[in-house]
Formats: structure tokens, sequence, C-alpha cells
């Protein structure tokens, strides 16, 4: 008999909840691991990071996740696929990712400008 416990699986244990909304990531997925229940649920990250600190890797969010259709402790998480362009969050997903990408290429100019003084 099991304890009802499975393993913990993170991704980018380096990475926080911040660094994640800060790439863009709306949503993170958790999946059970329990034995033939293979249940998913989409949180929010606005809802996480209110519930958990911003440096909150995926790795502790795992361990401490409780499935909630068969009761097992932890969980695979992971950043959800970007919004479809029907979904009501990629309007503002699509903005942050045009200023992301704004950001970056800001960065990139001024980068080879300084490249090429020296």
């Amino acid at each position: 008999m099991t304890s009802g416990l499975t393993l913990a699986f993170g991704y980018h244990q380096q990475r926080g909840l911040e660094d994640w909304r800060q790439s863009g990531c709306l949503y993170v997925e958790f999946w059970c691991l329990g034995p033939g229940c293979n249940h998913m649920e989409r949180v929010h990250i606005e809802k996480l990071i209110g519930k958990a600190k911003t440096s909150t890797p995926f790795v502790e969010l795992a361990c401490k996740a409780r499935c909630s259709a068969c009761g097992r402790w932890g969980c695979h998480v992971q950043p959800a696929d970007p919004p479809k362009p029907e979904h009501r969050d990629y309007a503002i997903w699509l903005m942050a990712e045009i200023a992301r990408r704004k950001d970056f290429i800001l960065l990139a100019e001024a980068e080879l400008r300084g490249m090429d003084n020296a």
C-alpha cells in the first residue's frame, strides 16, 4: 500500500514566479502524477503570487501541491502555453510580449553600438 505521496518534479528550479511572469507566463499547470489520475489544473500566475512569494520556484510549488481530484501530494509543475487569440487574456499577454521584446531590441541595439565604439 502506498503512502499517498507521489514524486514531485519542478521546472527550472532557479526561476521564481516573478521571473516567469516577466517572461510572459500567465498560467502555470499542475499535473498530478498519481497512478491513473492524470488530473491537470491551470492556475493564473497572479493567483499563485498572491499565495506564495515571488521568488518561489516551481519545484517548491510541486512539493507542496495536492491534487484536487485524487488527493495525492506532489506533482509536475510547468508554465502553460501562451493563450490562444480567442482567450480573454490574449490581448494582455500580447501587449506584455511586445513590450518585453521592444526592451530586448533596445538593449541589443545599445550593446551593438557599444561594440562598434570599442
